[in-house]
């Protein structure tokens, strides 16, 4: 739901000034489930994080991102005191983000879990707290200036690299809206509109 909030708004306008207009019905879940999805054939194409290898999916690769901490603009209490908010479930390389907060020294009493980065990305702008978010999810609170990214701690400042990707079925491969789509996805990582909207794009 993260990735679709920043990056299919845009690019479907987008793709609905090209050629021909296209139709899109849209499913957010977490990349492990849009990958069974995929496996199934009950969706035709996914964006997923940091895809598994599998024989019979193929992913390209559209732009990386990275993880940070935020707090609400105008609020300024110690991060070691205040309630902490995170997804704890994804990896970065082999280790859960909620390891990486243990790591970094967050007090396990001050940890709040929530399912989804937009859930994170409300609380901490409501103010509850500070917490990790992905640049590109962050991005368009920053600009608008109710987010603020922070520095401490050092661990948890633009950390975790991670891979978002186009993922296929393989006997989709040919398919010719997948293509149309996917042509035009890359089109639309290259545009303005896109690269001005967060950092790390490679």
């Amino acid at each position: 739901s993260s990735i679709a909030s920043y990056l299919l708004p845009e690019f479907i306008k987008f793709a609905n000034r090209q050629q021909r207009r296209i139709q899109f019905n849209i499913r957010t879940d977490p990349s492990t489930e849009l990958i069974e999805a995929l496996k199934a054939g009950s969706v035709d194409l996914a964006i997923t994080v940091d895809p598994p290898p599998l024989a019979t999916l193929v992913h390209q690769r559209l732009f990386t991102d990275r993880y940070s901490c935020f707090r609400a603009a105008g609020t300024a209490a110690p991060w070691m005191e205040s309630p902490f908010l995170v997804v704890p479930t994804p990896l970065v390389g082999e280790t859960a983000l909620e390891e990486h907060c243990a790591l970094a020294k967050v007090p396990g009493r001050n940890l709040f879990r929530c399912d989804n980065f937009e859930t994170v990305k409300a609380m901490i702008e409501g103010g509850v707290g500070c917490g990790i978010l992905p640049l590109r999810v962050a991005a368009p609170r920053v600009e608008a200036g109710y987010l603020v990214e922070m520095l401490d701690p050092p661990s948890l400042y633009r950390f975790g690299d991670h891979g978002i990707s186009l993922s296929v079925h393989k006997s989709r491969a040919g398919d010719r809206k997948i293509n149309w789509t996917a042509r035009h996805l890359e089109s639309f990582l290259k545009s303005p509109s896109f690269r001005g909207s967060g950092q790390d794009h490679d």
